[in-house]
């Protein structure tokens, strides 16, 4: 019965060995190397997609705003910088640029010179 019983300070733990917690670390920086460059493919997938649709938003209002101003003889837009007020709120002129004659426009995110070209409606 003897051999059953421990010695009472062996029973005891007290944290991790510096060996254990290098090993901790390197899998942490082994899976931070990993996840970062895909965390940084979202992100600019992710803004290219916000910045598509906001160029498809700014479209739809150019074709509503051509379809008002063909139907009540107003002056229709040629200058795609002129679509920037069209929508609400108006754009950001400190995070984007919108430039071209219609029927191209371009619409680009500064921060990262990301491009999108749509064409507006003119006739």
């Amino acid at each position: 019965m003897n051999h059953l019983m421990q010695h009472p300070k062996s029973a005891t733990w007290h944290g991790f060995t510096l060996i254990e917690f290098i090993v901790v670390i390197v899998i942490i920086g082994v899976l931070a190397i990993i996840a970062i460059p895909q965390f940084t493919g979202v992100t600019a997938t992710a803004e290219h997609a916000a910045l598509q649709a906001l160029a498809a938003n700014l479209n739809s209002a150019a074709t509503a705003d051509f379809a008002i101003q063909k139907s009540t003889s107003g002056a229709i837009k040629t200058d795609c910088n002129d679509l920037k007020n069209l929508i609400s709120p108006p754009l950001d002129e400190t995070v984007y640029t919108l430039s071209g004659t219609a029927p191209f426009c371009t619409l680009t995110r500064i921060s990262n010179a990301d491009v999108v070209n749509f064409r507006m409606v003119t006739n």
